[in-house]
């Protein structure tokens, strides 16, 4: 899940992670804003999208409609602060899914209760570096909840193959289904 309207260098995170995981035999569902750059650019490299209108952190119509997406997904792999919160309520209007947060700068973590809840629901928070492992245990995050993998130059290599990133988020995908 991604709702911003523009590109962004991680939105290339994104789409090699939906291509690698096609590749592999798996499916892959990108929800993403309507009209937006990453949702263009999915189509192009023939990546299924839905286009949902995601209007804020809590809002509660993107959820519901989510919702109904997710009880087709086995993992809701969320990519901005927005998408976070809003597959938190999708989940558990939908059904309860393993949500995956893509954590990948030091952004203030707010102390209040809606952010202690938003840290500690997601089953698991995918961090790019151990410095960025450690800002969240301080925000709150427990360590049991957050992986480290380096997603390097996500891609694919010159042969078509996911890359090393790819077939490792793969593994944490089978892994949270097998735990549920």
């Amino acid at each position: 899940m991604d709702d911003g309207p523009g590109q962004r260098d991680d939105q290339d995170t994104v789409l090699s992670l939906a291509r690698g995981l096609l590749n592999l035999g798996h499916e892959a569902l990108l929800i993403c804003s309507p009209g937006s750059d990453l949702s263009q650019r999915a189509k192009s490299r023939d990546i299924q999208t839905r286009e949902v209108a995601m209007r804020g952190e809590w809002d509660a119509l993107a959820a519901w409609r989510i919702g109904s997406l997710a009880a087709e997904a086995d993992v809701l792999h969320t990519f901005t602060p927005n998408t976070h919160s809003i597959a938190l309520m999708a989940v558990r209007i939908g059904s309860m899914r393993p949500i995956v947060v893509q954590y990948e700068g030091h952004y203030e973590i707010g102390r209040g209760p809606i952010n202690r809840w938003k840290l500690r629901t997601p089953d698991l928070f995918l961090a790019y570096s151990d410095s960025i492992a450690g800002h969240l245990q301080s925000g709150g995050v427990p360590k049991s909840k957050i992986k480290t993998v380096s997603n390097g130059a996500a891609g694919e290599n010159k042969s078509g193959e996911p890359d090393v990133f790819v077939k490792k988020i793969v593994d944490i995908y089978k892994n949270l289904v097998a735990v549920r």
